[in-house]
């Protein structure tokens, strides 16, 4: 019998633990859900027209031309320009802006090259421009296959390929442009991409915009949300000060999981997790599954007027230690707010974003260069790492109209999906009394019973279960002591459970009359 139970110990530790759990049988959002859009239908007759332009200007130059190669896209069309000799392409870049000008249209970009190639790439804005579906991209083999960590959708690159980024490799994304250019579409195509890839104990939003609408209709998916203990107004944040009481609790959760990845020896949340997964981490001494957390400030200049420097050196920081934790920032701002860009805060931000802009300044500011300024219109934007390759990509924006994600939406609330997250408080030192039994949480009969019918107890336990913070559920353990159903804090040993069936605990209830 003993070596059967060995060999059933040996088993279990064997099978990686499904961080899944409770809700293995989720089912994840899928194109179906979306509208579908028919392809794009090139106009032979304009293209053919730009060509022919192309070749007489070139050759007003005295620029030879080898070959002409087309890609239509949704918002511009490229022209791939194979030049004679690298003669030709020293000429071309001599007269890069003659030839811009030349064209006489808004939005034409030349890259002399293109980087990693001899080609002169020349982007030109099309007559009509549109912003196309979500599914588009979500149909496409590399969204299927995607494996990223936390794979982001901006659009389509110049090549018509899905623009995918992982977002857990760029930290942290400034998003910036004059008003209604397609900020909050590119919010929106973000989240989305997210809900499609993640399952809800992998991922959580904390959402914050000052406007009461935007990012309201994200209110409703409870399973995918971290909301601070004390907010009453629902889990998207709309007030200056519960921004500041929500970025204090981010603070604090960094630190919480800087001092348990000490604990664990690992470097990262992805060690963490992988370990923990591989039973080389045990629950019962307070380890769990981390979820990313990936927080959206919308209209962050709207934020930054209003709350000055305590907002500043909060999301200071959090941008040095958060991406090690699994904390990722998304600021998006008008470049008319042009104070949110003069602080060392954006330095720190390596993810750059920006749509059409005539603020020269907030183009050198963002991404180095002034080609924000001659971008085309609604959904036209240029993406830049700036520790990566340095290479600015013309992106096209994808757009998920409001009944895909109120389907999407619907579709993930229709499953057994956890509650909202907890942010926990800071609780200062001297206010670290234990809570009066009389004073007891909301969940403390539950949890209780949880414990007694496991004969564990576990903090950690406790907030999976319950899907709240880590201090919280320190408190209703201090509760649970208090009423003599668990023992006393034994350092790294996991408390005794005193009461040992449940007919006994409700015995107990019944004499403290709870």
């Amino acid at each position: 019998m003993f070596v059967q139970n060995e060999k059933e110990k040996s088993d279990i530790l064997s099978t990686p633990l499904n961080h899944k759990e409770p809700f293995e049988s989720y089912i994840y959002p899928s194109y179906s859900l979306l509208h579908h859009t028919s392809n794009l239908t090139e106009p032979y007759e304009y293209i053919n027209e730009k060509k022919d332009h192309i070749i007489d200007l070139f050759y007003s130059y005295g620029i030879e031309i080898k070959n002409i190669n087309v890609v239509y896209g949704h918002i511009f069309t490229l022209f791939e320009i194979y030049p004679s000799s690298l003669t030709c392409l020293r000429k071309i870049r001599n007269h890069k802006e003659d030839i811009e000008i030349n064209f006489g249209e808004y939005g034409v970009r030349i890259q002399s090259p293109i980087p990693g190639t001899s080609i002169i790439g020349i982007e030109i804005p099309n007559k009509s421009m549109f912003t196309f579906s979500f599914e588009k991209i979500v149909r496409h083999q590399d969204f299927i296959d995607n494996q990223f960590a936390l794979p982001i959708v901006l659009g389509l690159d110049m090549y018509n390929i899905p623009a995918i980024k992982d977002l857990k490799c760029i930290g942290n994304i400034i998003i910036a442009g004059d008003s209604k250019h397609g900020k909050s579409t590119c919010i929106d195509s973000i989240i989305m991409s997210l809900l499609f890839k993640k399952h809800p104990n992998e991922l959580k939003f904390v959402l914050m915009n000052i406007k009461p609408f935007g990012l309201d209709k994200y209110n409703s998916i409870p399973g995918f949300l971290a909301v601070r203990t004390d907010n009453v107004d629902g889990p998207v944040i709309y007030d200056y000060e519960e921004c500041i009481c929500t970025l204090d609790a981010l603070l604090d959760l960094v630190n919480y999981r800087l001092d348990l990845f000490s604990k664990a020896n690992v470097r990262n949340i992805e060690d963490f997790n992988n370990k923990y997964v591989l039973h080389k981490l045990n629950p019962i001494d307070e380890f769990e599954y981390l979820p990313y957390l990936v927080v959206i400030i919308d209209d962050y200049g709207d934020f930054e007027l209003n709350l000055g420097k305590q907002l500043i050196d909060r999301l200071y920081l959090l941008t040095l230690n958060c991406n090690i934790v699994g904390i990722h920032l998304i600021l998006s701002t008008r470049v008319m707010d042009n104070e949110a860009l003069k602080t060392s805060l954006i330095d720190n931000i390596n993810g750059r974003v920006i749509f059409r802009t005539l603020s020269s300044y907030a183009s050198e500011k963002i991404i180095g260069n002034a080609e924000a300024c001659s971008l085309s219109m609604v959904g036209d934007m240029l993406f830049k790492e700036i520790t990566g390759a340095l290479v600015t990509e013309r992106i096209q924006g994808c757009k998920p109209n409001n009944n895909e994600i109120t389907t999407t939406i619907n579709h993930i609330n229709s499953q057994y999906v956890p509650c909202l997250m907890e942010l926990s408080d800071i609780i200062e030192p001297e206010i670290q009394e234990k809570d009066c039994i009389f004073s007891l949480d909301p969940y403390f009969k539950e949890a209780a019973y949880l414990i007694v019918s496991a004969q564990v107890a576990s903090t950690s336990m406790i907030q999976r279960r319950f899907s709240i913070g880590y201090n919280r559920a320190g408190r209703l353990m201090d509760q649970l002591e208090s009423a003599g159903i668990i023992g006393i804090e034994r350092g790294v040993k996991s408390r005794d459970v005193l009461i040992k069936t449940e007919h006994e605990l409700y015995d107990l209830l019944l004499t403290l009359q709870i």
